[in-house]
């Protein structure tokens, strides 16, 4: 079992994943956000955005952390690129951080949603990966 969201993060400057950018997950929900999860990314500019943190893996229950479904709705992903940036290229990004807004269906809460995004000093790009 895998995290139902995911994001990865590929600094194109460098050519290198982007590791440690803090990432946060919230859900639109009555006019408001709300957090869902906060993650750092890893060493392969990798995170699991639906870890259950009141759980922890064993040897008979290795994917006991991850929930199986998500709730239809309006969520976004907000990464803190900043400090990143400045710290990998010596520059000040044009983006402070990257807020992406996306829907998920009634009819796809059993999906998979992978969302990778491509960084750089002067822009981003993201899509819905597999």
């Amino acid at each position: 079992m895998r995290s139902p969201i995911t994001v990865h993060i590929l600094d194109t400057t460098a050519g290198v994943p982007a590791a440690g950018i803090p990432v946060v997950l919230e859900q639109e929900r009555g006019g408001s956000w709300v957090n869902v999860s906060s993650v750092v990314t890893d060493v392969g500019g990798r995170a699991d955005m639906m870890k259950l943190e009141e759980f922890t893996p064993s040897v008979d229950n290795p994917n006991c952390c991850f929930k199986e479904t998500i709730e239809y709705g309006v969520y976004r992903l907000q990464y803190q690129t900043a400090d990143y940036i400045k710290s990998s290229t010596g520059k000040t990004s044009f983006f402070p951080y990257l807020s992406i807004p996306f829907q998920v269906q009634q009819s796809e809460a059993n999906q998979y949603f992978h969302i990778p995004v491509l960084l750089n000093p002067a822009g981003f790009t993201g899509y819905r990966g597999s």
